[in-house]
């Protein structure tokens, strides 16, 4: 995703609008009356990078540094500035943490000082907490995309710091998932137990055990996702390099993968999953959508903007979240996380 994301935000150098053609409801952005009101969340400079929601409250980082906040009134808080761009963020009930290059970083989550939760971390993405028998309640997970061929690699810490190498030889690392009892990743090549798998999704216990590929030759992998009892993924590509792309699900167990959403034509960015639907971010040409699609229901387009670019998206019970990133001018209105009620 952050390699992906980092050479399409060029195209939105040249000025983005968000006109968002499809988009239900108000574009209020305001939200402390107790419902669900859609529109601009927030308004960086520099565009959005990094998203994380926990019911009405929205935790976002960007690429010149700042984690952000805004609770269910409206209210914004900026809780860290960094040097470096915001890869991604997690949260749990104490603290946000995000990934700089070289370090993982927590910073309470009603604000006060940050401190380094994990040094010497590489090139960390992908961060997801989960709760762990083997490394503790609020373990830490997150891909080192590495540098260079075959040098990602999965990493825990417990809430005490320090890190435990679960999975090494990773070759551009695309997604990671967890669940109560697994580690998910897709990688367009791994070193599994001495063997090498072209494209692969495969889990492993949380402790680095069981590796068990789920399938394999997957074209440019992207996001993964796990819900229920089934684990979503992005295939960026086709077979021969074309924007021939989808969105793809099977079992936790294993089994034969199906298509959830045919993205030919368009490049498929990031997805979230829940109760109502899948949710995805893609780019075609120079025009962003975000796109539902739910059972055999056509696919339906909910917004899109030309000249720009839309990356991570998430969802709360009430809403859809997601954010616009662009290196040069930003869009007319501003947005660089925006939300849409369900």
């Amino acid at each position: 995703m952050r390699a992906a994301l980092a050479a399409l935000l060029a195209l939105a150098a040249c000025g983005a609008r968000t006109d968002l053609g499809g988009t239900h409801g108000s574009t209020s952005s305001g939200g402390g009356d107790g419902g669900c009101a859609p529109g601009i969340v927030a308004q960086d400079p520099k565009g959005a990078s990094a998203l994380a929601v926990d019911g009405d409250s929205v935790f976002w980082g960007t690429p010149d540094g700042f984690v952000r906040t805004r609770d269910a009134s409206g209210a914004t808080q900026t809780l860290a500035t960094e040097s470096s761009a915001i890869d991604s963020i997690a949260l749990d009930d104490q603290y946000v943490y995000y990934a700089i290059t070289g370090r993982v970083r927590r910073v309470p989550r009603g604000g006060g000082a940050a401190s380094d939760f994990v040094t010497n971390a590489g090139e960390p993405m992908a961060l997801a907490l989960s709760s762990s028998p083997t490394l503790g309640a609020g373990a830490l997970y997150w891909l080192d995309h590495g540098d260079g061929i075959a040098a990602g690699s999965i990493h825990a810490s417990g809430q005490g710091g320090g890190s435990d190498l679960i999975v090494k030889g990773l070759d551009t690392p695309g997604g990671m998932a967890v669940d109560d009892n697994y580690v998910y990743v897709a990688a367009v090549l791994a070193d599994i137990d001495g063997l090498v798998y072209q494209g692969p999704l495969f889990r492993i216990d949380k402790a680095g055990h069981g590796r068990n590929v789920l399938t394999s030759n997957l074209n440019s992998p992207s996001s993964v996702v796990v819900f229920d009892a089934n684990v979503y993924y992005v295939e960026q590509t086709g077979p021969n390099g074309g924007e021939t792309g989808g969105v793809r699900e099977m079992p936790i167990a294993g089994g034969a993968p199906t298509t959830v959403l045919d993205t030919s034509g368009v490049l498929p960015l990031d997805i979230a999953v829940d109760t109502s639907g899948l949710y995805v971010t893609e780019l075609h040409e120079k025009t962003a959508s975000l796109v539902k699609a739910m059972g055999d229901a056509p696919a339906a387009e909910l917004a899109s903007a030309s000249n720009a670019v839309y990356g991570v998206v998430r969802t709360s019970p009430a809403a859809i979240y997601w954010t616009i990133g662009w290196t040069g001018s930003p869009p007319s209105d501003g947005a660089s996380v925006r939300k849409l009620c369900k």
